[in-house]
């Protein structure tokens, strides 16, 4: 691959990370897809690479990470920020080139019997928005293992690429627009509101979105943070059984997704002012008299 510098001459680039199998190794059985290179790349405000028409016989996956860039393909020119995926076959000439002062990006190529036949199943789109990162312990996985000739490991990291393959996009038939990816965020909440291991990071791994990119677009459309909607709801649905119902506080802290009734007692003091005890009995003595007064002025109103 070239790098294009200040002075216009191409030059190699320099890869933060990377990693390449360095020798063949017997493909029996035969598996669909094989690890062939993993890494990292960061190029500077304005730097160019080029990787041109080629042999080779691997397919790439790219994510932005950090920063922006465009990618150039066929004369096409698609912009990646962070949290995008592209794909390129085997053989495909590409441009890269950095837009933001650094531009991150990290990268899996794989080969195979059936790397570009597997890709093309999913009919994916050449770029896709709002996708997750693979964690960074995949790819330290990857590093360590490819060049690893042990049968067992070669089956299990071609099983790993098989999942990241498969899940590149939940939706890959329609793109999510911003209002609907919001309302499944806000339907998927209230529909875990007592799941203890409810956070962002459950929302964000359950939509398969980008952290940032819900909680940019949540507050547009909301005017709070997710994990603000999230506190807000557990408050709303703690009120609601105090005051509704005769449920033990313990099991209102449990449908709450509090585990332990201490911290759910201090989540009450800390929004209400008060126990959850003593809320209830101001709650419920204001509601007998509100009924109360409805009595009265009905009987009033019989008179």
């Amino acid at each position: 691959m070239t790098k294009q510098g200040k002075n216009g001459q191409f030059v190699s680039v320099m890869f933060n990370d990377c990693y390449s199998r360095t020798q063949e190794f017997l493909r029996e059985p035969p598996l669909p897809v094989y690890l062939y290179s993993v890494g990292e790349k960061t190029l500077s405000a304005g730097e160019v690479s080029e990787m041109g028409a080629l042999k080779n016989s691997f397919a790439e996956i790219i994510w932005g990470v950090e920063g922006v860039g465009e990618l150039t393909l066929f004369g096409d020119t698609f912009r990646i920020d962070p949290g995008d995926v592209f794909f390129y076959l085997p053989g495909e000439a590409h441009r890269h080139r950095a837009l933001s002062e650094k531009w991150v990006t990290r990268w899996i190529c794989f080969d195979g019997p059936l790397a570009e036949a597997y890709l093309l199943s999913y009919r994916y789109p050449r770029h896709q928005q709002n996708c997750r990162v693979p964690d960074d312990g995949v790819f330290e996985d990857f590093k360590a293992s490819i060049a690893d000739s042990d049968l067992a490991q070669i089956r299990r990291i071609s099983g790993i690429l098989c999942q990241i393959l498969s899940g590149l996009c939940p939706d890959r038939s329609v793109p999510r627009h911003s209002s609907l990816l919001v309302k499944q965020c806000m339907e998927l909440i209230q529909s875990r509101i007592a799941d203890r291991n409810l956070d962002l990071n459950m929302v964000c791994d359950t939509l398969n979105v980008n952290r940032s990119t819900l909680t940019r677009l949540f507050k547009e459309k909301v005017g709070v943070s997710p994990g603000r909607y999230i506190r807000d709801r557990r408050l709303q649905a703690a009120q609601i059984l105090l005051q509704g119902t005769n449920l033990p506080v313990g099991e209102i802290a449990g449908k709450c997704g509090f585990p332990e009734l201490t911290s759910f007692i201090r989540f009450i003091r800390e929004n209400l002012g008060c126990s959850p005890l003593t809320y209830r009995g101001k709650t419920q003595k204001k509601l007998r008299f509100d009924i109360e007064q409805n009595h009265t002025n009905l009987k009033k109103t019989d008179e």
